[in-house]
């Protein structure tokens, strides 16, 4: 059973690595066909229908991903009723030309693959691990290798990886970009060396956490990590940012007490205020209410507040209790029982006397 799981996390793992491996180098030839103006004229219609299609089925899996479970066995399942998943189509131009249908340029087809290659990345970041948190880190730690040998290889090629994962992460934060609003264009060459490279790093990780792992494989993400370059610390927008805030002059924030110390009781927040100042305010603690001792239920209708706000002298007494029988103190399913209680005993006490005088009736008529 164990070595069927392997073989399908290694085919779906290399069909994923090779889905995007197909999908990077056919954005490259759309790319230098733009640029070369040697396609001015074609038409793709076919090409961007097929790559509708394909972005419909990631989505579509996506969507459903919630309801089926683990990520191997759903997707076993649905490569057998969707053919074309995670099929990344050729881009050819029209063998046939249809001149009631308006025609489809480079242009608007490098827009359908660009949101192609967005629906992919949701897909691969989608992907949760399935372990727990702590065999998760002995899965990642010792992971089976088939060549005992490359341990260190292993090891050296986790430890790039790591380093190029914050690397990306400081750019973007330096940056404050995200992948879902990822738009190519001329002047944007930086962002998309980005993009890929958060992609590329998240399918490395992936082959890394797999159960069992070949030394051709720990090449390939050695290699992968090689072409992952940033040009210079930083984009040029990103530099031009930073130096930027760097010029502008920090706001000093000053406690409005003299207690400075982090403890409970003094927790601040920072709020700007309408006049655009940054100013401390301090934050209460968190009030749990008033309980009923009987159900552990919270008590409706009373405000949640700290105990010394309960003060007589702090609260009215129609803020403190409930207008009901025991209110402040039991909830209504308390009370109710209480009640139903009280008449059952009082019913029970009854009946006792009544079975008492029957009884000395029928012995009286005995002896008579």
């Amino acid at each position: 059973m164990n070595e069927m799981r392997c073989n399908l996390e290694t085919v779906y793992v290399g069909q994923t690595c090779l889905s995007w491996e197909f999908l990077s180098w056919q954005y490259e030839l759309l790319c230098h066909l733009q640029e070369s103006n040697s396609s001015s004229g074609n038409q793709y219609n076919e090409a961007a229908a097929e790559f509708g299609r394909f972005n419909l089925a990631v989505q579509r899996f996506l969507e459903t991903e919630s309801f089926q479970g683990p990520r191997i066995p759903n997707y076993v399942e649905q490569r057998c009723v969707l053919r074309n998943l995670l099929q990344v189509p050729a881009i050819n131009e029209d063998c046939f030309r249809d001149d009631n249908i308006e025609a489809i340029g480079i242009q608007t087809l490098k827009d359908v693959v660009e949101e192609g290659m967005r629906t992919f990345w949701e897909f691969v970041k989608a992907e949760k691990d399935e372990a727990p948190g702590f065999s998760k880190r002995v899965f990642e730690n010792h992971a089976k290798l088939r060549d005992p040998s490359g341990s260190a290889f292993m090891a050296d090629v986790r430890a790039r990886l790591q380093k190029k994962e914050r690397k990306v992460k400081e750019l973007m934060k330096a940056g404050a970009w995200t992948a879902k609003r990822w738009k190519i264009s001329q002047e944007e060459g930086s962002k998309r060396e980005l993009f890929f490279s958060q992609v590329e790093l998240r399918l490395v990780s992936r082959v890394l956490r797999m159960a069992r792992i070949t030394s051709e494989q720990l090449i390939w993400c050695h290699k992968k990590l090689n072409k992952i370059t940033f040009s210079g610390t930083r984009p040029a927008a990103l530099r031009r940012q930073a130096a930027e805030s760097r010029s502008d002059m920090v706001q000093r924030l000053t406690y409005r007490k003299r207690h400075s110390y982090a403890t409970k009781s003094n927790q601040t927040r920072v709020v700007k205020t309408p006049g655009g100042k940054l100013v401390y305010q301090y934050t209460k603690k968190r009030a749990n209410g008033p309980k009923c001792p009987v159900t552990g239920k919270r008590i409706q209708g009373i405000p949640r507040l700290r105990p010394a706000e309960y003060r007589r002298t702090r609260l009215p007494r129609h803020r403190r209790t409930v207008n009901r029988a025991y209110g402040g103190v039991l909830s209504a399913g308390a009370v109710r029982e209480r009640i139903i209680r009280a008449f059952l005993v009082e019913e029970q006490k009854i009946v006792k006397k009544v079975l008492k005088i029957q009884k000395a009736k029928e012995k009286l008529a005995g002896k008579s």
